[in-house]
């Protein structure tokens, strides 16, 4: 989780100008192209300041999200792997839901 933590900060990082750009509700755009690639990570449209990153699924590790948020000049990273459900629909779900609680909770934290 720590390395997925840092290298989405890296990337963060690297093309903070663009990523506005390069995520957004119609996917990532591929640079080759221009076209889009679908998203399918619900919390961009749905949660205020979520900008990405990166939604997934591994038979052996289960489900996982990288997510990217800013909200008033504070930015949160947040990395779930290995939710566990019996169909893509549950997994999707458990996805967005935890996804969202670690967001609300890093940026609870921030205000602090």
């Amino acid at each position: 989780a720590m390395d997925m933590a840092r290298f989405a900060a890296h990337y963060v990082h690297s093309h903070a100008p663009r990523i506005k750009d390069l995520h957004g509700p119609l996917g990532l755009r591929r640079v080759d192209s221009g076209e889009f690639l679908p998203n399918r990570n619900p919390l961009i449209s749905s949660y205020p300041g979520c900008l990405g990153l990166k939604t997934g699924y591994i038979s052996r590790s289960g489900y996982n999200i990288v997510l990217y948020a800013a909200r008033n000049g504070r930015q949160v990273i947040a990395v779930i792997l290995g939710i566990r459900a019996d169909s893509a629909a549950a997994g999707r779900e458990a996805q967005t839901l935890a996804g969202e609680r670690l967001l609300d909770y890093g940026f609870f934290l921030l205000q602090q």
